[in-house]
């Protein structure tokens, strides 16, 4: 007779495979090879290093924490072809035989994102990504679900997952996003731009290439004082306007017509109305000519009974490092809405 060494189970003679519990017979006969692979030069070595014996340690009370939190390490995750599809919301309900809870998800997403960016910059854009971070979430929460019966694990993949996703998708997405599209509210009237409103800048445009002519730019206006009547009129801080000339051109503004070392110029400042009749102005090397013509220029044409003149060498030259990015969107309100030249 043969006996199981699994279950002990007396078989017949010859048997191959237990006839209780199945197990194969044939293992005690099995040879055993008495020279098992040496581990690497480079097994031998990680071994000796402090990461390799901290990553032991880890490895060693990790069954004891996963079960205190009841991550359940012992039960089977759902497979890597739904882990890898976590990151697009609606995905893996579609794989795993959820199609139309999936495309509902993904649509959903698809929709509340695309009008968070077109309206970035106001409280409806922050609503919308509120609302697109929940589906994500919603997303991940059922893979959760459905990968096991304890609620304690199912609370614990969800947490796992929303802080991978976070880490690796959301928070790099959120860097990128905030450099090429910053959005910023105009406070007080200046035409063409009106209180309220919210422009978007691109801040990475010039990192790597120069303003061109042509450009509704962003940019730290040089700071001038102008004394009035019983006044001093202080203008600072980033303002809005159009690059009009490079460094080392001539610019000569003649009655509304712009020309640039005596050719005429396609592009005007974003409020002609605020210029004077006559300028004539050489940009030294490193500056760019970027008029300020949405700042109160002329207080007369606002219905004052003065004037003053206006440091026009001193506000237009702005040197390259002082210009912030590039405006190209305007995000508010509705009506306005659309693609800034």
């Amino acid at each position: 007779m043969a006996q199981c060494t699994s279950c002990q189970f007396h078989n017949m003679p010859g048997a191959s495979n237990c006839g209780r519990c199945g197990a194969s017979m044939t293992l005690a006969k099995a040879a055993i090879s008495v020279h098992p692979p040496r581990a690497t030069r480079w097994a031998k070595f990680w071994r000796k290093t402090f990461l390799a014996r901290l990553w032991t340690t880890f490895k060693n009370r990790w069954s004891d924490v996963a079960e205190k939190i009841h991550l359940e390490p012992s039960a089977d995750l759902p497979g890597m072809d739904i882990l890898v599809r976590l990151i697009v919301p609606g995905w893996p309900q579609q794989i795993s035989g959820n199609a139309l809870f999936g495309k509902c998800l993904f649509g959903a997403y698809f929709a509340c994102g695309l009008l968070a960016l077109v309206l970035i910059g106001t409280s409806f854009s922050s609503f919308l990504i509120s609302a697109a971070l929940t589906i994500h979430a919603s997303s991940i929460y059922d893979v959760a679900h459905r990968s096991t019966f304890s609620r304690g694990g199912r609370i614990s993949r969800f947490f796992l997952g929303i802080g991978i996703i976070g880490f690796f998708l959301y928070i790099p997405l959120y860097s990128r996003i905030s450099n090429y599209a910053s959005p910023f509210a105009i406070q007080l009237d200046r035409i063409p731009f009106r209180a309220g409103e919210v422009l978007v800048a691109n801040r990475q445009a010039y990192l790597s290439s120069a303003p061109q002519p042509g450009d509704i730019v962003t940019y730290l206006m040089p700071e001038a004082e102008i004394a009035i009547p019983g006044a001093r009129y202080v203008v600072r801080g980033e303002r809005v306007d159009r690059v009009l000339a490079g460094p080392n051109q001539k610019i000569v503004w003649n009655d509304g017509k712009l020309t640039i070392d005596g050719n005429p110029s396609l592009w005007l400042p974003l409020n002609p109305e605020n210029m004077p009749e006559k300028l004539e102005l050489f940009v030294p090397n490193g500056y760019y000519l970027i008029f300020p013509s949405t700042e109160l220029m002329d207080a007369q044409r606002r219905g004052r009974v003065f004037s003053f003149n206006v440091p026009w060498e001193k506000w237009s030259l702005v040197p390259r490092h002082n210009i912030h990015g590039r405006v190209y969107w305007r995000s508010w309100p509705p009506l306005r809405m659309g693609l800034i030249r």
